[in-house]
């Protein structure tokens, strides 16, 4: 067995503390990353809701299109 396992294993059965998870913790916890953080949270989020503003033009463009070649059919010209 893998010695990190191992150690890693014991140090959950003792319910000792995993050191890198606070160390991870202790990283994203200056100001600079928070706000970085943050910063890309939102900015993702508005290019979502524009790619779903995108999307819903699309489909209703789509669905324009198709109520236009059906009345084409209905009526026939010539």
């Amino acid at each position: 067995m893998n010695a990190a396992l191992t150690a890693s294993s014991t140090r959950i059965a003792k319910n000792q503390p995993n050191e890198t998870i606070f160390e991870f913790a202790r990283y994203y916890s200056t100001k600079e990353n928070r706000m970085m953080i943050y910063l890309l949270a939102t900015t993702m989020t508005l290019a979502m809701l524009i790619a779903t503003a995108f999307g819903i033009h699309n489909e209703a463009q789509n669905a324009k299109l198709e109520r236009q070649r059906q009345r084409v059919r209905r009526y026939p010209i010539g």
